[in-house]
């Protein structure tokens, strides 16, 4: 999928709008860096609720990452 990204031949369609195009490109790449991005405080958020014991917190930040 990241090799997809950066090749313009892939996944440019003709009839569609050189715009539109960009505009997904961008979005998919700004996506895909903050998912990443936001694998860390999830793993830190995880150690720190196993360490205290709190399950339910893991439950609740799982719940919220898978959601956004």
């Amino acid at each position: 999928m990241i090799s997809n990204i950066f090749n313009l031949k892939s996944i440019y369609e003709d009839d569609e709008v050189i715009l539109v195009f960009w505009q997904k490109k961008i979005f998919k790449c700004l996506f895909l860096i903050l998912i990443f991005i936001g694998i860390v405080p999830y793993i830190l958020s995880c150690r720190l609720a196993l360490e205290t014991a709190a399950w339910d917190r893991i439950l609740i930040y799982t719940l919220f990452y898978l959601l956004a």
